[in-house]
C-alpha cells in the first residue's frame, strides 16, 4: 500500500548511516550556487543538463529513492524526483519561494518545481499570487 503512494511523508534514502526512511522534506536545503551560476535560469539549465536515469529492478517496477544531492551529483544522472529536489534546492538558494511537487504524468510518477511569486496589482494596493511551474528534466 505505501509504495502505491505517490506523495511520500517518509522517502526511502541513500544515506546507510542514519535512517533509511527520512521525512522528505529533509531533503529540501538551501544551496547557495550564485558564484557559479548567475541566475535561476541557469540553475534551472544546469540541471536539466544531468542525464535522466530512472532506477528499475528486473522485471519489476520503479526503486523508489530518493538521493542526498551529493550521491546525485556523484552518480552523474537520476529520476525525476532527484532532479526537482536539486532544482527547487538551487532556487530556494536564490531567494525564490519554491516547493516540490508530486504527481503524474504520461509516463508515470513525476515530481517538478513550484514558484510562488506575488506581484504588485495594477493599483498598486494588493498583491495578486502568481504560480510558475519549474520542469526539472527540462529546463
Amino acid at each position: 500500500m505505501f509504495r502505491q503512494r505517490l506523495v511520500k511523508i517518509f522517502a526511502e534514502t541513500d544515506d546507510r548511516e542514519a535512517s533509511i526512511y527520512k521525512p522528505t522534506c529533509s531533503l529540501i536545503q538551501p544551496m547557495f550556487a550564485d558564484r557559479i551560476l548567475d541566475s535561476p535560469l541557469h540553475a534551472a539549465r544546469f540541471v536539466s543538463l544531468i542525464p535522466f536515469q530512472r532506477l528499475e529492478a528486473p522485471g519489476q517496477d520503479k526503486i523508489e529513492v530518493w538521493h542526498s544531492m551529493q550521491s546525485f551529483l556523484a552518480r552523474g544522472c537520476g529520476d525525476s524526483e532527484d532532479h526537482a529536489v536539486l532544482l527547487c534546492n538551487l532556487l530556494i538558494g536564490f531567494g525564490l519561494d519554491t516547493y516540490v511537487c508530486v504527481g503524474t504524468n504520461g509516463e508515470g510518477s513525476h515530481a517538478w518545481v513550484m514558484q510562488r511569486q506575488s506581484l504588485p496589482s495594477q493599483n498598486g494596493s494588493k498583491q495578486k499570487p502568481k504560480v510558475v511551474f519549474w520542469e526539472s528534466l527540462t529546463g
